[in-house]
């Protein structure tokens, strides 16, 4: 066994031991899984759904399960970095990742769901579950090295689990794209300018607007700002596409509440877009 195989075989088992804490915990079925059970399954009690996973839950093809849990079982991105942090560093090939997930399968663990009306469901851990939560942590896309790099050298410690899971986008895997991370970064380092939402915000711009430069990254921050600033004067009416639907919500408080979800928003960009222009200079 090469030293790199064994240096996964060993933090694949801290992984696996993770996710099996995390999934052996009773959990709530969130909404989307019960939508799935409703729409694809008829089950729309809570007695429907134990009947369901019974006798009917057994019969399914992977891909059909797969498809069931994948609300229930995919990691959000909002969740990623609590999970995650401890393993953000190293990566697990897809066939380590399947290989551990067999693994947990192999231990005949159940997950147990409360329903709303009091009923417990446990449902077997099964490989599709785990494998399904373990690659939603993106821990399989590669980390280039000069990013590994960097990270290592020059990311703050409590940020060092963020950078490195932001960059593995696919996005990151292009060279000119890695270098204007560093160069980005390395200029809020000068100024002491390290915050979570900063962090998230370069990562953000660089993935959807493609900057090629520093000069670009600008000019593209600075019309961010102004369509940003054109949208929230139309706010109130960006939440209705019939002109007979909006003259009849024109004015409601479901239309005051959602033209200000869409200002706060925009808000919220603006800010970050103006900081990181003042950074940049």
């Amino acid at each position: 066994m090469t030293t790199t195989n064994t240096i996964e075989s060993t933090s694949i088992e801290s992984l696996q031991n993770a996710v099996i804490l995390a999934l052996s915990k009773p959990q709530t079925m969130s909404e989307q899984l019960r939508t799935q059970l409703a729409d694809h399954y008829a089950c729309l009690t809570d007695e429907q759904i134990q009947s369901f996973f019974a006798e009917g839950l057994a019969k399914l093809e992977e891909y059909e399960q797969d498809l069931l849990f994948s609300p229930q079982f995919t990691v959000k991105a909002e969740q990623r970095l609590a999970f995650a942090s401890p393993f953000a560093l190293n990566t697990y090939s897809k066939e380590a990742i399947e290989a551990s997930a067999l693994a947990i399968e192999a231990l005949k663990l159940q997950v147990t769901f409360h329903l709303t009306s009091g009923i417990e469901l446990q449902v077997p851990l099964t490989a599709v579950i785990a494998e399904r939560f373990m690659k939603s942590l993106h821990l399989h896309k590669s980390l280039a090295e000069n990013l590994r790099a960097f990270i290592e050298e020059s990311v703050p410690n409590d940020f060092k689990a963020q950078v490195a899971l932001a960059l593995r986008d696919d996005i990151f895997q292009f060279e000119k794209y890695q270098l204007l991370f560093i160069e980005v970064v390395n200029r809020l380092s000068s100024k002491n300018a390290w915050t979570p939402s900063q962090v998230d915000f370069v990562t953000f711009v660089i993935k959807t607007y493609t900057p090629q430069a520093l000069d670009d990254l600008a000019e593209k921050l600075e019309r961010l700002i102004q369509s940003c600033q054109e949208d929230m004067a139309t706010a109130e009416t960006r939440s209705y596409h019939h002109p007979q639907i909006l003259g009849s919500n024109m004015g409601s408080s479901h239309d005051h509440h959602e033209a200000q979800a869409v200002k706060d928003n925009y808000s919220k960009i603006i800010k970050n877009a103006q900081d990181l222009k003042v950074l940049l200079q």
